[in-house]
């Protein structure tokens, strides 16, 4: 029996067929049951999507009043990797984040990291946050708003050490 979403479905199965794209869509409603989905549960690198629920991290550290949002952070390229410790560091020219790698060598508040993160897509902000709030706290993040198993953050941005020993960014639609 057709349903309102059997031509988007079937065109979707056609666009996938020869195998060199992956299309995930969960639909729902505000109840959080699904309405439709299409190969929702398929794991896609997260790209700049692991920022949302790092920011988010962020801010349920500062309500819980173990982080400040204008306290400074030492603003550096450097990085140590989560699979070693070893360290590695960004480049400005992969970034969208000029002012922020203009203030290497100083500090920059919390808060204003966390906004550039999100309104600049921030690769310097981003890994300075997960120095900052952690990887576990955005774990948790992830957990309680009911992202599925395969949703992970695992690493830092351009953590290529991590990457390849695959842990890595994944999201899915679910």
């Amino acid at each position: 029996m057709p349903t309102p979403y059997s031509r988007i479905d079937a065109r979707l199965r056609q666009v996938t067929s020869s195998g060199d794209a992956t299309v995930s869509v969960w639909l729902g409603g505000i109840d959080g049951r699904e309405r439709w989905s299409h190969d929702a549960h398929a794991p896609h690198y997260a790209a700049s999507t692991m920022k949302l629920p790092l920011v988010i991290a962020a801010f349920r550290r500062v309500a819980r009043g173990e982080l400040d949002p204008a306290q400074p952070v030492a603003v550096t390229p450097t990085f140590a990797s989560v699979l070693d410790g070893s360290p590695f560091s960004l480049d400005p020219d992969d970034d969208q984040d000029p002012e922020t790698w203009a203030m290497v060598g100083g500090t920059c508040p919390l808060g204003e990291l966390a906004d550039r993160a999100i309104t600049r897509s921030s690769n310097i902000a981003t890994n300075l946050l997960v120095d900052v709030v952690g990887l576990a706290e955005v774990a948790e993040v992830l957990a309680l708003t009911g992202c599925s198993a395969a949703t992970v953050v695992g690493r830092g941005i351009e953590d290529a050490r991590a990457r390849e020993a695959g842990m890595t960014n994944t999201v899915t639609a679910a």
